[in-house]
């Protein structure tokens, strides 16, 4: 009886470790999705960084082939962003940012206009 009983402590103390052991298995793959979600969210800033530099290429060989050509062409860059997240989109905001850099733009060119009006 008492070799019975050593066993059944044996087996309720294995089980403990068992489920221990499950446990943290569980809060181990957890941890996982998260940092696999954390990684997808990398690789996309990566993606979209990449787009951003192939854009500002283009841009600037772009403006460097007009410059060359001698025709003058203003960049001028928002004062704002418009998002940090590019799956997150409101027209209401876009059409607010767009209307202010519009404008940012249009003031910078009318007061790059006066500058050179006054330096000719």
């Amino acid at each position: 009886n008492t070799n019975i009983d050593q066993n059944n402590s044996r087996i309720i103390e294995l089980e403990k470790i068992l489920s221990t052991k499950e446990s943290s298995i569980k809060e181990l793959e957890k941890e996982k999705d998260i940092l696999n979600v954390h990684m997808k969210s990398l690789e996309e800033l990566k993606t979209k960084k990449t787009e951003l530099e192939t854009t500002l290429k283009s841009i600037y060989d772009e403006r460097n082939d007009l410059k060359n050509k001698n025709i003058k062409l203003n960049l001028y860059y928002t004062p704002t962003s418009l998002t940090e997240n590019s799956l997150i989109f409101s027209k209401r905001l876009m059409v607010k940012w767009w209307e202010q850099g519009y404008n940012y733009a249009k003031l910078k060119h009318e007061s790059e206009d006066e500058n050179s009006e006054g330096n000719d």
